[in-house]
């Protein structure tokens, strides 16, 4: 097993060989042990630790990487949550995500979707036809936005405009 280190260390971890490491690699990608179970079993203070290990001995380093999620999968996977075809859970699970992520995507897009909705009914027709106007135009950027989005994401390429770049 892994030796303690000499005692003039405050924190109480411990020092792998390069044996032990690869060791609980390949129980990590068996599916014998999750990240967090490994952590706890044989000590590992940090997640970072056993995710560089998991890149320098593990078969499919790549595999651990993940791939940021483009605006449009965001956006999508908040649609799914708020139309009720997928359970914040099942969305999560199936993005790679955590939950809480979800639900963050969720209250930043849940505003796009209830555009129709207002929350305070106009005193005049003029301010009806005003508020008409105003859901129309930003359920039109909604839609435009969308479309960007998949644009960047099928074409690879950057659409909008990086804030802080000189021209």
């Amino acid at each position: 097993m892994a030796k303690r280190p000499p005692p003039k260390f405050e924190r109480d971890f411990l020092i792998f060989n390069q044996d032990e490491r690869k060791k609980v690699v390949q129980e990590v990608e068996s599916g014998q042990l999750s990240i967090r179970e490994a952590m706890t079993k044989y000590n590992i203070i940090n997640k970072n630790t056993l995710r560089s290990w998991l890149l320098k001995y593990g078969s499919n380093p790549t595999s651990i990487l993940k791939e940021k999620l483009t605006q449009a999968d965001r956006r999508k996977a908040a649609y799914q949550v708020i139309y009720k075809e997928a359970t914040p859970a099942e969305v999560a699970a199936q993005m790679g995500v955590g939950l809480f992520s979800v639900w963050g995507w969720v209250r930043k897009y849940r505003d796009e979707v209830t555009l129709g909705n207002p929350k305070k009914a106009p005193q005049s027709a003029l301010h009806s036809d005003q508020q008409n106007q105003i859901d129309d135009l930003k359920l039109k950027v909604a839609a435009l936005e969308m479309m960007i989005d998949i644009a960047e994401k099928e074409l690879h390429i950057e659409i909008r405009k990086k804030s802080g770049t000189k021209q």
